[in-house]
């Protein structure tokens, strides 16, 4: 099931599953997990940079 792909080629549920356990899992089972996760806004930052870049390259090469 976490490897089936949608019709873009992303697998969704894996991607779920992911988000659930960094997000809401991690911080529940330790404080330092949390702390280290969360406190880490500059390496958050450079994530999202990145994330945001790619957004614009795969936009402009499907020109949506």
């Amino acid at each position: 099931m976490f490897s089936k792909l949608n019709k873009h080629g992303s697998p969704v549920y894996a991607h779920i599953l992911d988000l659930t356990l960094t997000l809401l899992l991690i911080p529940v089972f330790s404080l330092n997990a949390a702390i280290s996760l969360y406190g880490a806004s500059i390496v958050g930052m450079m994530y999202f940079v990145a994330v945001e870049i790619s957004a614009i390259v795969f936009g402009i090469k499907n020109r949506r």
